[in-house]
């Protein structure tokens, strides 16, 4: 349903020369990784372009990768499919060599000391806290600690490290003596066979042979090993002990990074970052997306996808100041016996929908948390998901809903905000008043729009407008299970128009509707209608320069939703939401639905300008209604020739006004470009 045209994956002729596997004696095992059959994570990295080095990026040093899985000689001067990492050897050559890891601990700077002091303050600790394991327990949470399964190696380190005030607490962070990595231990990736190999001569040790008992004599008595994929251990050494459940968790995330995965959450990102902080954040996203080139992975923008925090934070002070804050916002909403969204619609002043830094900065104040206006905007930037400066309730129940909140008589159904209950500041004695502050948002889109081309009459002429049928969709929600005496089912089209045609793109205008389960596209008696924006200066196979901003402008995303009807019986809930335009020049011409009470993504549909549109004298055509429910009264039809749904409270037809393209062709020109110089001069004046 996005409409953002699919990035094509880049293909280049790869090499599968000189794969033939490398042996190498067992004895090794036994020592400590020299260059060959083992190197550093750290010197890898792949073929960019003829005579061009491989620019690798710093991994924890610990992690070595097998010349088997990646021969570094590769990068030097042919593209490498890179085979993904399945299987890693966690190797001690040398058990009695086993001593905790020394870091390289530099001075901080002001900016980390100002974040440290910053992240321990929000929790309130002070030095007659420091050995009060309850006060810490949220810090340690921040650090990203098991705090409920370490309880009792952490009070340990405690004790052990004799804190007697916050300063000492301090470089014991610095110092990441919580974390308990081995030094002379290493974590390898190995090829299929080099494992396969391993697993055998493991089988062959514990058959109590005369052979055999004087390999495992001399292979294991110092030397142990564990073969793993993930977090499971598919075969070890007798004597294998594992390391602590930091270090190991270190090395599976900074493998899935090295393997090109895309889904972290706070703690593998927390992981990686402190992996990572000795590399700028711009050589991480570079080394990441030319390691993702060489691999069957579809190409994406970074600032998209779950892991994109990795290559925005710069180290482990501004991660945990950040996660201190979003921790200490959390328990505050649940002292206050609220959940995440019971904050949200309280902290959005507007009801919008979308929450601004000013509010946010008002409800945390609300909350009893005194924070500055850095604090606010470091905060949105990080859960911030499509990085427009405002907070979305998806953004703002992944970052503070701490699945463990309590409800009160405070907490606010769902119905009676999006519906606009009148009652709720007197029914409820709460206002939270927003603390102004300049906006992020406003910030973004004066950059966006300064950033935009320049759109020329001769330009827009040679875009046009066509009205097609529409014959792929995806189902958003059906009627099952809701007892409904008819059957209905909903649907968002399918807009990809694949990787080939390149100078075109469909838009969502709205949602469509069908009675019964089956697609809309095997309704034989009435088609579903859809617009087509083409630059007919390119050829199909053709980008082109200037789509995207002529969309941007004409066909405007709207500024939020307001939920309509919802029905909660069935297989599954069902919401409708109607778009709300950016400005009075811009119509919505259908609704969107969703089976989650999450307002749907601002993406998700487009609004038309007014000039474009004529009243519609179809009559809205029901198509389904929740007879039989036993629910909030609710009825679905069908409105305009484009078959869109319309969802109204009730059984009577919906009554306001919709609209109809003038024309089913046409190219864009004057009254457009008079259109883009109006809303242009808007958006620029004070």
């Amino acid at each position: 349903m996005l409409e953002d045209e699919p990035e094509e994956y880049v293909k280049q002729k790869y090499s599968r020369e000189d794969e033939i596997p490398i042996p190498w004696n067992l004895q090794i095992l036994c020592s400590s990784p020299l260059k060959e059959p083992f190197y550093p994570c750290s010197d890898f990295g792949v073929h960019k372009k003829l005579l061009g080095k491989p620019v690798p990026i710093n991994f924890p040093s610990f992690l070595y990768l097998s010349l088997n899985y990646y021969h570094h000689k590769w990068s030097f001067k042919t593209y490498r499919r890179i085979k993904n990492v399945i299987i890693v050897m966690d190797w001690v050559p040398n058990a009695t060599n086993i001593m905790p890891l020394k870091g390289n601990h530099l001075s901080l700077t002001q900016n980390e000391k100002s974040r440290l002091d910053s992240a321990i303050s929000l929790f309130g600790i002070k030095d007659e806290d420091v050995n009060n394991f309850e006060k810490l327990k949220s810090l340690f949470t921040a650090l990203d600690l098991n705090v409920q399964a370490e309880e009792e190696q952490i009070k340990k380190i405690l004790k052990d490290a004799n804190i007697k005030n916050v300063e000492d607490l301090k470089q014991v962070i610095i110092k990441h003596i919580f974390y308990r990595f081995d030094s002379g231990r290493y974590y390898v990736a190995l090829s299929l066979l080099e494992a396969e190999t391993l697993r055998a001569i493991l089988h062959m040790t514990t058959e109590k042979t005369s052979s055999n008992s004087n390999i495992n004599e001399k292979l294991f008595q110092n030397c142990s090993f564990a073969l793993r994929t993930g977090n499971i251990i598919l075969d070890n050494s007798p004597n294998f002990v594992s390391a602590s459940s930091y270090q190991t968790a270190t090395a599976i995330q900074s493998f899935r990074f090295i393997n090109s995965e895309i889904d972290f959450n706070r703690i593998s990102r927390g992981m990686l970052i402190r992996s990572l902080q000795s590399n700028p954040c711009e050589d991480r996203s570079i080394w990441y997306q030319d390691v993702r080139m060489c691999r069957r992975r579809k190409q994406m923008a970074l600032n998209l996808l779950p892991i994109q925090s990795v290559f925005t934070v710069l180290n482990e002070y501004e991660l945990l100041e950040n996660d201190a804050m979003i921790i200490r916002i959390q328990e505050l909403i649940k002292t206050k016996g609220l959940k995440a969204h019971d904050a949200f619609r309280l902290f959005n002043a507007d009801k919008s929908g979308l929450m601004t830094c000013s509010e946010l900065y008002g409800g945390i104040e609300w909350l009893g948390l005194s924070v500055t206006p850095d604090h606010i905007y470091n905060l949105v930037r990080s859960v911030d998901t499509d990085h427009d400066g405002l907070l979305t309730l998806e953004d703002f129940k992944s970052a503070f809903d701490s699945n463990s909140g309590t409800n009160s008589g405070l907490e606010i159904s769902f119905w009676d905000w999006e519906g606009g209950d009148e009652d709720y500041d007197e029914a409820h004695k709460v206002k939270i008043i927003p603390k102004n502050i300049p906006e992020l948002h406003q910030e973004i889109k004066q950059t966006n729009e300064t950033d935009k081309p320049e759109i020329m009459l001769e330009t827009l002429k040679l875009v046009k407008i066509k009205v097609h049928k529409q014959e792929k969709f995806v189902q958003v929600w059906n009627s099952h299970g809701t007892m409904s005496r008819t059957s209905v089912s909903v649907w968002a089209p399918d807009i990809d128009l694949g990787l080939l045609i390149r100078n075109k793109r469909r838009i969502c205008l709205g949602y469509y509707g069908n009675s019964g389960f089956t697609s809309p596209a095997n309704d034989k008696k009435t088609s579903k209608m859809i617009i087509e924006i083409t630059d007919t200066s390119q050829l199909r196979v053709q980008q082109s320069d200037y789509l995207q901003s002529t969309m941007d402008y004409l066909m405007p995303y709207p500024v939020r939703f307001r939920q309509i009807w919802n029905q909660q019986r069935g297989k599954e809930p069902f919401f409708a939401w109607k778009p709300i335009p950016p400005t009075a020049d811009f119509v919505a011409l259908g609704i969107v639905a969703t089976s989650t009470e999450d307002p749907p993504p601002l993406n998700s549909i487009r609004c038309v300008p007014k000039i474009w549109l004529t009243k519609s004298s179809a009559k809205p055509e029901l198509i389904w209604d929740d007879s039989g429910t036993g629910g909030r009264a609710g009825s679905i039809w069908t409105v305009t020739s484009f078959g869109f749904i319309s969802v109204v409270q009730g059984h009577q037809p919906p009554e306001e006004e919709f609209y109809e393209l003038k024309s089913k062709r046409f190219f864009l020109g004057n009254e457009e470009l008079e259109l883009i110089k109006s809303l242009t001069a808007s958006s620029s004046a004070p």
